[in-house]
């Protein structure tokens, strides 16, 4: 009884430090990856265009929204 209680915790340890260790590996070959030629700054600079271009929308619906919230709630 007390011996799968105890095995129960272990498995929970070790399945909550494999899960910490996938992530610190993920972000470290992210971040090394960051730094490795070639670097290609001109897709980096279209794609933020074109996020930042499609956004503009949902952006101003957004704000619309709240404006009108805010105004109601100070009327």
């Amino acid at each position: 009884m007390l011996v799968n209680l105890i095995e129960k915790f272990g498995e929970t340890i070790i399945k909550w430090l494999e899960s910490i260790g996938r992530f610190v590996l993920f972000f470290s070959i992210g971040i090394i990856n960051m730094f490795v030629p070639p670097f290609q700054f001109a897709k980096i600079i279209d794609h933020t265009w074109f996020i930042g271009s499609k956004s503009i929308f949902v952006i101003g619906f957004t704000g619309l929204f709240t404006g009108m919230v805010l105004g109601l709630q100070g009327y």
